[in-house]
């Protein structure tokens, strides 16, 4: 006998408004009733019994929890997608040279790292199967910007201390004509790499067009 307290995880369940069109494909299909309006939430408990939702009650109520759970994964994987859309890179001229370099780049790496761990969680979840190809764009995007980072990190370093030797005089540009040609060949798109990061210092953008 279909009981008014076994009507209560179902009609919960049926009124989870994260319920997508996928989710009731799945309901309906349970049930046997693909051709009923359910999603349409204009049924009875009298129809529920007539429908005999009872005898699946556990496929309708995990269906529904899968629901909540793809929600709040949705949710988490937006809030990637916006984190990176305000981290801009920071910059500041060089000594008084007509050059910048990247600053504050730890304050990246943090964003960095919480979207990470963020990420992770989210591949690692047991709902996030029918979210997985948004999943894995968020992860190769951070891991993108994870490898140029490191990259655009060693390679400020080196500049820097390469700039520093051949600005330091013409002797040592005497002493080594051809390091100091190819230096300057790598100074002037250093200089210009760092002047069109300052025009367009979106973070997630930049790291792209390293690619």
């Amino acid at each position: 006998m279909f009981e008014f307290k076994e009507t209560m995880p179902i009609v919960e369940a049926l009124g989870n408004p994260h319920l997508t069109e996928v989710h009731w494909s799945e309901i309906k299909a349970k049930l046997g009733i693909e051709d009923f309006p359910l999603e349409d939430k204009q049924f009875s408990l009298g129809e529920l019994v007539q429908l005999n939702v009872a005898e699946h009650c556990d496929e309708v109520v995990n269906i529904s929890v899968t629901a909540t759970q793809e929600n709040l994964l949705r949710g988490q994987l937006d809030t990637l997608t916006m984190t990176w859309k305000t981290t801009d890179f920071e910059l500041a001229q060089y000594k008084d040279k007509d050059a910048m370099v990247l600053v504050g780049i730890d304050k990246v790496q943090t964003v960095l790292d919480e979207s990470m761990q963020m990420c992770s969680s989210i591949n690692g979840s047991r709902y996030v199967k029918r979210l997985q190809p948004q999943a894995q764009d968020e992860q190769d995007r951070l891991n993108l910007i994870f490898d140029t980072l490191e990259q655009w990190r060693d390679c400020q370093r080196n500049w820097m201390y390469l700039e520093s030797i051949f600005s330091s005089g013409e002797d040592i540009r005497k002493q080594r004509p051809r390091d100091a040609a190819e230096f300057d060949a790598i100074d002037k798109s250093w200089v210009k790499l760092m002047k069109d990061t300052f025009k367009q210092r979106s973070v997630r953008r930049q790291c792209a067009l390293s690619r």
